[in-house]
């Protein structure tokens, strides 16, 4: 025993895939044991069978089960099994062979007849699922047809070429034609009859019956009971002469045709088969109708074969044709159906009318009543039927609709108006045409009327939306424009790469009036045709910034500053509410409400001009107010100062050096007090007095003070 105690992940896995593989080799290997065994079982049962239905003084076999069941078992399994019935097929040969064939036994041409069987079965499986039907059904009547052809004329007569050949190398003298016409009715009647009853079988066609009810059940045990007993009477009888009688098998046909028209086609093949061995085995115990005994005429053989044939195809094209004709019921019942439910759930209904004066109903469906309120009764076959719930503007206009269409010969579609039973007014389109009737031309009307009064609000109130929208576009004291992009733009991009985008793409697809006055546009087409960058420049900073913004805040601005540039080249300003439509992870478009503030931060702007001068004023006023003071403080000291000097004057000499300074000093105080004075009137509102002065005595005093205060290099 394998130990994967300490196996790591992988090795675990790969452990688990090979036991999964030897799993899945097992499950194949026992289901192909299990196919060659249960065929082999089979198939020997069938060529047992073959064996004990020969006839004739020649002993052959008109009938050989073991080919029809082949063809069945290749048509049922898939491709991969073939081999493996092929196993069983020539293990389940063996043991009848030799028990029936000991004597007289030729290995060699066994082996051969073998090939020609399996090559007969391969052949006409093969074709038959190329090209008849992969799944073939026997309830289908071209399947039946391709069936029938393929076998007849292309697998049995290449099988029996091989067997002919096989004859010869067991018995030279063989009459080659004979046994190749042996070899293919026999095989051929063993395909007609044994293939369809066990694919029938196999695909469990009893569901059918598991519903029937008590009447039904024994009416098939009637059926049933009634072939079983005629089936034995007729070929049971005992020898007689030639052409007597030679009708009675047929009488089985009427109790066929009961079983394929009331009952599933399954029951008349199972009928079929059975009926063809109580037929040879009976025929070949002397007994039947067509008992052979030792006559050395084929006649009787010949009529025993057609027999078989004939019931073959009797049964199968009955059972396909039938099965179809259910189907085709089916499907009409079905179609039936679909179409009720179809006009019940339709808010309205359909109907057939005659073409007159006054149209008359002759059909209308369920839905007239939630349609008009009036039961059908009321309007089938009542000239004052529909044509009086049209309201009575709209009667000429879908009178004149329907003649036009009749006489084009043409559908045709109508909207117009109904009064119902209740007085309530409903909008209906009615879609119509003109059918015609043979040579007669006897002419009808089929159509169908629908509700569309909830349509028709919504169309109204669409347009009334519509209206108010444009109203408000239109009288909107602001800007309003929207913008598409002719590329739409991916959200997840960078935040520059989506702004260069939406300069490179967007377009003015609708603006309103104030717009076009905003920037000077003489018309809308005028404003599509110019370029965002033409408008909101991108070289201007504040703009990228504010899209820039637009593109972080999730596509939404409130109330934000624009700087744009008109047509005539003037600079505008605009305050903007903006929003972007994002679909699927794009931008596709923009919307925007904006007003020219243009003037108004002209005049902010003036506004604070005369602010600064204001503040630059009172910063004058408070200066002035600050030199009165120290001026008034400093005129009280240069008082006390030249009263003292004119004192010490008066008591000097004028002819001495002190004399000189006090003049001096006395002058110094006189041009501070004039300082003073000129201080003083700067501060005060008073304009002060006006007098002449001489303006040499102001140079000099000037140049005083310009040689005390300039450098000595100047």
């Amino acid at each position: 025993m394998l130990d994967t105690t300490g196996a790591g992940p992988a090795g675990k896995d790969a452990f688990s895939r090979i036991l999964a593989l030897a799993h899945r080799q097992y499950e194949s290997w026992f289901w192909y044991i299990a196919v060659v065994s249960g065929y082999a079982v089979l198939h020997a049962g069938a060529v047992t069978l073959g064996y004990l239905l020969k006839t004739g003084p020649q002993e052959v076999s008109i009938f050989w089960p073991a080919s029809g069941l082949l063809v069945a078992a290749l048509l049922l399994f898939p491709y991969r099994y073939w081999l493996a019935l092929m196993g069983g097929f020539i293990l389940g040969a063996q043991i009848p062979d030799m028990a029936f064939c000991a004597e007289s036994c030729n290995y060699l041409a066994m082996a051969v007849y073998r090939v020609a069987h399996g090559i007969e079965a391969l052949l006409g499986a093969f074709l038959i699922r190329r090209f008849v039907a992969d799944r073939i059904s026997f309830f289908r009547l071209n399947n039946v047809v391709g069936f029938i052809l393929l076998m007849a004329f292309a697998a049995i007569p290449i099988g029996a070429t091989i067997g002919v050949f096989a004859q010869q190398i067991a018995f030279a003298n063989a009459d080659l034609w004979v046994t190749w016409e042996i070899w293919w009715v026999a095989d051929f009647i063993g395909a007609l009859i044994v293939c369809p009853f066990v694919v029938v079988a196999a695909r469990a066609p009893w569901r059918h019956f598991s519903s029937a009810s008590g009447q039904e059940i024994a009416e098939l045990g009637l059926v049933s009971l009634l072939v079983i007993v005629l089936t034995y009477k007729v070929f049971t009888t005992g020898p007689v002469q030639v052409f007597l009688l030679l009708e009675l098998p047929y009488f089985l046909y009427p109790l066929l045709v009961w079983m394929a028209v009331r009952f599933h086609g399954s029951l008349a093949i199972s009928a079929l088969l059975f009926t063809a061995i109580v037929a040879i085995w009976f025929t070949c115990h002397g007994s039947g109708p067509f008992y052979i005994a030792d006559n050395p005429s084929p006649l009787r053989q010949i009529e025993l074969t057609l027999f078989l044939v004939l019931t073959a195809f009797f049964v199968l094209f009955l059972t396909a044709t039938m099965s179809e004709r259910r189907r085709a019921q089916r499907q009409i019942s079905d179609q039936k159906q679909q179409l009720s439910m179809l006009m019940s759930n339709l808010p309205g209904m359909v109907y057939r009318s005659v073409n007159s004066p006054e149209p008359i109903m002759k059909f209308v469906s369920a839905g007239c009543k939630a349609l008009t309120g009036y039961d059908a009764e009321f309007l089938l076959d009542n000239t004052k039927g529909y044509s009086t719930l049209i309201h009575p503007d709209d009667k000429e206009f879908v009178k004149q609709g329907v003649e036009r269409g009749l006489q084009e010969n043409r559908p045709y579609h109508l909207t117009y108006r109904i009064q119902t039973a209740n007085k309530q007014e409903k909008w209906v389109l009615e879609q119509g045409q003109g059918i015609f009737y043979g040579k007669a031309k006897r002419l009808s009307i089929e159509g169908v009327i629908i509700d569309i009064t909830e349509r028709k609000v919504a169309e109204q109130a669409l347009i009334e939306s519509e209206e108010r929208y444009r109203r408000f576009i239109e009288t909107s004291v602001e800007g309003i424009w929207r913008m598409e992009y002719r590329q739409p733009i991916a959200i997840s991009l960078p935040v520059d790469a989506q702004v260069q985008l939406i300069y490179q793409h967007a377009h003015h697809d609708e603006v309103n009036q104030v717009y076009l006055q905003q920037y000077r546009f003489p018309s809308a087409i005028h404003a599509r045709q110019v370029t965002l960058n033409e408008l909101i420049p991108k070289s201007d900073e504040r703009n990228w910034k504010m899209l820039r913004e637009f593109v972080r805040d999730e596509y939404r601005l409130t109330s934000k500053t624009l700087y744009g540039v008109d047509r005539d080249g003037n600079n505008r300003t605009f305050l903007v509410n903006l929003v972007g439509t994002i679909e699927n992870g794009f931008l596709v478009r923009s919307w925007g409400m904006q007003i020219d503030i243009t003037e108004q931060k002209d005049i902010e702007e003036e506004q604070l001009k005369l602010q600064l001068q204001v503040q630059q004023l009172q910063k004058h006023e408070a200066l002035g107010v600050l030199a009165s003071g120290i001026a008034h403080d400093f005129n009280n000291i240069l008082t006390g100062s030249l009263g003292f000097v004119e004192l010490a004057l008066a008591k000097t000499e004028p002819d001495s050096r002190i004399y000189y300074y006090l003049e001096q000093i006395r002058q110094s105080g006189e041009r501070a007090r004039d300082l003073v004075s000129q201080i003083l009137a700067f501060s005060r509102p008073d304009p002060g007095k006006r007098s002449l002065v001489e303006i040499t005595d102001i140079l000099d005093e000037a140049v005083g003070f310009l040689e005390a205060s300039l450098p000595d290099s100047i």
